[in-house]
């Protein structure tokens, strides 16, 4: 049986590992969301990246982001955030 999964909540139509994403991806029927995150030293999860440079508005290490910088990043890509 084959299944269908949501690689980093269908990263090619909407900002990778978004809650857009997440969201938009619910009506369409797949079997399954692939998702990885980082966690802060807040406790927070966050992204797939170990850096914030690369899917968000943001930059440096997800380690060391706070929540209130959390608040102020955005997405990047395809219909961010």
């Amino acid at each position: 049986m084959s299944r269908i999964m949501a690689h980093r909540g269908a990263r090619n139509l909407w900002a990778e590992n978004s809650m857009l994403g997440f969201r938009n991806i619910l009506p369409h029927g797949f079997d399954a969301v692939e998702f990885d995150v980082h966690l802060t030293d807040a406790g927070e999860m966050v992204i797939h990246d170990a850096t914030l440079d690369r899917t968000t508005t943001g930059s440096g290490p997800v380690r060391a982001l706070t929540p209130e910088a959390r608040a102020r990043c955005g997405s990047r890509g395809r219909t961010a955030r």
